[in-house]
């Protein structure tokens, strides 16, 4: 007879690990007991040794589904000699610190979606159906272990059937923290705005708000992570005023529809997008369109965001419609609402209706968002619900590390925690604009550090001295002087985050193009390129030669601004282009011109996202924009596959470390002159940036013999010029590194900064 006490690490809570635990010790004949803590699950198991030998094999071979061991540690102790193995309780051993891992949330499994709809199932048609294998996890749990007690269930007692299938180990339920049925668990009811009255509860409330979504009405519907505005995609009159009443005019939204089959329909949909659609994390994934739903739906996109359903409230509501819009449910800018009180507050004005449940949101997670790429690689847009609070593992040392926070940048922002050689990005929080944003921000921060059990010693923040993200850090540090603040710039942040998808210890050249990033000197960077090193420093050596941004940010909104500003540097004049330089702006033209001349409010800036607009503003294709790169989407979406295989480019010139597109500039004014189609400009000025990073890699690896290069901002979220600058680079045999964790984007940037600290710290060692 032998004992052993065993502590399993990783995401092994919430995903039904004591459950099989248990049933791989009873298969065996072992007794003992299993039991969540703070690190983990923890076990003592005591039989013969290869019965006990067997157990391990099964656990490790055989984890439950959503579940992923970081660590298994086995001590052997002396036998108890116990007749039986149990669940116990949880226990909180170890001071109160954790290595456990929280599961996030996880899409309806098929088993569960068979009962919501079998008429002789207790559960069918019950909105908030699950089982160990699925659910909400992180946006229910208020602390660790793992516990129905610690959740947003604990206001929900068990009716005797579920706490029969809770306590029965053989059950799909047997210790499913959420488990719950019509008679016991949360429920639906749906309240007209804005006073809040009821019109109807339970499946009622359902079969009503269908009936309304096919009358072109707006309802606000509570989901796991937030609310989504909800409305028939296919009715025009109803998209065009959600439109308005969203104050979005432009910005395409993301769609649901009821399977696979539907969105074949309407998107060309790949193998991989096909498996990525269906996964447990569900996010909204950018396909290329086949058929218009309507032109209202992503105007002047080639591309549709779309999801499966993945609660079982979804299920119910779009298996009854070929395609519904599902955007954030939130103010522009603000975050998405998740408090049922709040959201009807906020909403009322865009909303119809309210489907709302009382089942609270502990931490609001909007929808994930990715892209994959013709070479199949993954880019992430935007890093949350079914992916938070995934960690993203460092290098392993033998010497203990201090908790890092990395506070991130203003757009996009997500924050970063570290614990040991683990690092955690938050969910998507946005851009911190106002103080609800701010305030959602705090919050946030607050609660990962309660569920990871961490007190950051180390805090990082972006050199730019107003954003809410830098001014959160100096708070930190005014109020305990014991904290160590790291200032880290943008854009070797960006280059960071992907050195430390990749664990890269050596130096790297580093590409950094996005739309905006402070920079050491006080101008405005965006294309930069950087030597990066393994000590977590970096040299600037090439950058896009600076231009004046008239009206500093008002030309980000505004964008014949850029484009005029570049216009300056050469002989062209907006009149020889056009035939009339009133395409830009009326009456403010002249203006403009001579704040550029006279520099004034015309702040420098080395962006190739503000380079993008200045285009898009030349050749006529928009001069202002609605939302946040959408001169840069639409330039791309002018290229089909015709024009990707065309290799033409303009000329340049590098003139000691800046690249002058003058001459570029000059040659798209000649195309528009020999009436040169727009698509084949964007076509050759996509292919002229893959060049320069190209040439300018080359000159840095025969200065440097460096090989590897990183690319990363949010200009990278463009797809040809992402895969031709790839295709240059691998071609001229450099090894190419990317985001795939991680956005490109800005919400990549606190991963970066704590890959920053992470490195100085472990260097000064």
């Amino acid at each position: 007879m032998k004992r052993y006490k065993i502590t399993v690490s990783g995401r092994v809570q919430g995903v039904g690990f004591r459950p099989t635990v248990y049933r791989y010790a009873l298969s065996e004949k072992l007794f003992g007991f299993v039991s969540n803590t703070a690190e983990g699950v923890f076990i003592e198991i005591e039989g013969a040794e290869k019965s006990i030998k067997n157990f391990l094999r099964k656990l490790k071979l055989h984890p439950p589904q959503q579940s992923k061991i970081t660590k298994i540690v086995v001590k052997k102790i002396p036998p108890e000699f116990e007749k039986k193995f149990s669940i116990k309780k949880s226990t909180n051993r170890n001071g109160g610190k954790t290595s456990l891992n929280i599961s996030p949330d996880i899409s309806i499994c098929d088993d569960c979606l068979k009962e919501l709809f079998d008429k002789n199932d207790r559960r069918y048609l019950y909105p908030f159906i699950n089982c160990t294998n699925c659910g909400p996890r992180f946006t229910i749990i208020k602390d660790i272990p793992y516990d129905r007690k610690k959740t947003a269930m604990k206001e929900f007692k068990m009716c005797g059937s579920c706490q029969k299938e809770y306590e029965t180990p053989s059950d799909r339920r047997f210790h499913a923290q959420p488990d719950a049925c019509w008679y016991c668990g949360p429920d639906v009811k749906l309240v007209r705005s804005p006073k809040s009255k009821v019109r109807s509860k339970g499946i009622k409330a359902i079969q009503k708000t269908v009936e309304f979504l096919r009358k072109g009405k707006i309802i606000a519907v509570k989901g796991i992570g937030g609310f989504h505005i909800c409305c028939d995609a296919t009715n025009d009159k109803a998209v065009k005023k959600l439109r308005h009443r969203k104050n979005r005019p432009d910005k395409p939204f993301a769609v649901m529809m009821p399977n696979i089959e539907t969105i074949k329909k309407y998107c060309y949909v790949s193998e991989k997008e096909k498996n990525i659609l269906l996964s447990p994390e569900r996010p909204i994934v950018l396909l290329k369109k086949r058929l218009q739903i309507s032109e209202l739906i992503a105007p002047n996109n080639n591309y549709l965001g779309a999801m499966l359903p993945y609660t079982p409230l979804h299920y119910l509501l779009v298996q009854k419609f070929d395609v519904l819009l599902m955007t954030s449910g939130n103010k522009q800018d603000e975050p998405i609402c998740c408090d049922n009180d709040d959201a009807i507050k906020e909403l009322s004005g865009i909303c119809d209706y309210f489907l709302i449940h009382n089942r609270d949101i502990l931490n609001r997670c909007d929808d994930s968002i990715v892209q994959v790429g013709n070479k199949k690689n993954l880019k992430v847009i935007r890093r949350s619900r079914g992916y938070v609070p995934n960690p993203i593992t460092l290098p392993t040392f033998h010497f203990s590390l201090p908790t890092i926070l990395a506070t991130g940048a203003e757009l996009k922002n997500t924050f970063c925690l570290t614990r040991g050689n683990e690092a955690y990005p938050s969910q998507y929080m946005g851009d911190l604009k106002d103080a609800k944003s701010y305030e959602f921000y705090r919050e946030a921060i607050e609660k990962m550090k309660n569920l990871l059990k961490v007190a950051p010693k180390i805090i990082v923040h972006d050199l730019h001295p107003d954003y809410f993200s830098t001014q959160y850090a100096k708070e930190l540090r005014t109020s305990d002087f014991g904290l160590r603040t790291i200032p880290v710039q943008h854009h070797h942040a960006h280059i960071a985050s992907v050195c430390a998808e990749h664990k890269i210890n050596s130096k790297v050249i580093g590409v950094a193009f996005d739309g905006t990033g402070y920079g050491t000197d006080g101008h405005i960077w965006g294309g930069e390129f950087l030597i990066v090193n393994g000590a977590g420093t970096f040299e600037r050596k090439f950058h896009l030669k600076y231009v004046e941004l008239p009206g500093g940010d008002r030309a980000t909104d505004e964008i014949w601004r850029i484009g005029l500003s570049y216009l300056s540097r050469t002989s062209a004049r907006p009149e020889q282009v056009f035939g009339s330089e009133q395409v830009f702006a009326p009456n403010k033209c002249s203006v403009v011109k001579k704040m550029i001349e006279k520099k004034v409010n015309c702040p420098l800036t080395s962006s190739v996202g503000r380079l993008f607009d200045a285009v898009a503003s030349i050749i006529n294709l928009r001069q202002e924009i609605t939302y946040e790169a959408q001169a840069s989407v639409e330039l791309e979406q002018l290229i089909d596959g015709r024009w990707k295989m065309e290799d033409e480019s303009y000329e340049y010139e590098l003139v000691k470390d800046e690249i002058d597109v003058k001459k570029m500039i000059s040659g798209m004014v000649g195309d528009l002159k020999r009436k040169t189609s727009k698509n084949k400009i964007s076509a050759k000025f996509h292919n002229t940036l893959a060049k320069i990073i190209l040439v300018i890699c080359k000159k840095l690896k025969k200065e440097t013999k460096i090989n590897k290069v990183a690319l990363s901002g949010g200009v990278f979220q463009n797809s040809v010029l992402l895969e031709k600058s790839v295709e240059l680079l691998k071609n001229a045999d450099f090894e190419v590194l990317t985001n795939s964790q991680v956005p490109s984007n800005d919400g990549g940037i606190s991963l970066g900064q704590a890959w920053v600290a992470f490195k100085l710290l472990t260097n000064t060692k």
